[in-house]
């Protein structure tokens, strides 16, 4: 007797070793993207953290041993990028996200983010602009330079 084609047992043996090699490859390619996420998200604490040393460098001397500042005063100070976004939730981080500034005992600062720690009843205008008195009034942004005519 001659065989024409494939028997039921033989095409679902092939359809089964297609799905369990498509679900391999979806979870290994699913956990490439999340171990990417978790490392860009690592870099992105670690440029807020290098973002307050900045600040701190240029606050010191109006700085208390214990102090906090937030991601506003951050963008303010044109540190981080004003849409900084969180790459595990891809929304933006809070502008009242707090990094903890702390003195050690050798008069050195230490900095600690925690996404779950917040400022309450804080508000933040990014867009705040200065009336500079003269012949005319004129307004800069924040972050724009003025020359006097």
């Amino acid at each position: 007797m001659q065989k024409n084609g494939f028997t039921l047992v033989e095409m679902l043996t092939v359809i089964v070793i297609l799905i369990t090699l498509g679900l391999l490859v979806t979870f290994s390619i699913s956990g490439i993207v999340k171990n990417s996420s978790d490392k860009l998200y690592q870099i992105q604490i670690e440029s807020i953290i290098d973002a307050s040393r900045t600040y701190v460098l240029k606050n010191s001397s109006t700085l208390a041993d214990n102090n906090e500042i937030t991601l506003c005063d951050l963008k303010r100070a044109s540190l981080i990028d004003k849409d900084l976004k969180n790459p595990k939730t891809e929304e933006p981080f809070e502008n009242n996200l707090i990094v903890k500034i702390i003195k050690n005992d050798n008069g050195e600062y230490d900095f600690v983010f925690d996404a779950n720690s917040r400022m309450d009843n804080y508000y933040c205008d990014l867009d705040i602009s200065v009336a500079l008195n003269g012949n005319s009034p004129s307004y800069v942004k924040l972050g724009d330079s003025h020359n006097e005519e």
